[in-house]
């Protein structure tokens, strides 16, 4: 079974969680995914599938997951759950499988150039070369940018 073919029900599941709780990120149960995926998808697998499969959909590098872990005095580290965070190219996947990704896509590459200048003054750039010699779209193209008449609104 190829990657695209396991990262597509896991990657819906989550996705389906992150929105109904209104985030980029979700911490669902092992047993909740598998729950949601029989539920929703009708897919059936077992736990040791479902834990071969998110190893393989995080290698592509279509979701993050990070695991917490608790200290106890007499038992060490021990298990506590994780993280799931759905990367661009796994919102990426999911639209090409036809699942609406417009808004998570925008929300993270916000959040791309919130954190890298660089990437917004290179967006800046190619949208003003892109609207160069259209005067008539100049107009919208400061209004993107949060300008109107030349004032920057905040």
């Amino acid at each position: 079974m190829q990657t695209i073919q396991k990262a597509h029900p896991v990657l819906l599941t989550l996705v389906k969680i992150q929105r109904k709780y209104a985030k980029n990120y979700s911490w669902p149960s092992q047993l909740k995914i598998l729950e949601l995926m029989d539920l929703r998808q009708g897919i059936k697998r077992s736990k040791a599938t479902l834990n071969r499969w998110l190893r393989v959909v995080e290698d592509d590098k279509y979701l993050l997951r990070r695991t917490r872990l608790k200290r106890d005095p007499l038992r060490g580290l021990m298990f506590k759950s994780s993280l799931y965070k759905i990367t661009i190219k796994g919102y990426r996947l999911l639209a090409r499988f036809g699942v609406d990704m417009s808004k998570e896509i925008a929300a993270y590459e916000t959040w791309l150039e919130e954190i890298s200048p660089d990437r917004k003054a290179a967006r800046t750039k190619k949208m003003l070369k892109e609207v160069e010699g259209h005067p008539q779209t100049l107009g919208g193209f400061f209004q993107n940018l949060g300008y109107i008449d030349g004032a920057k609104l905040d």
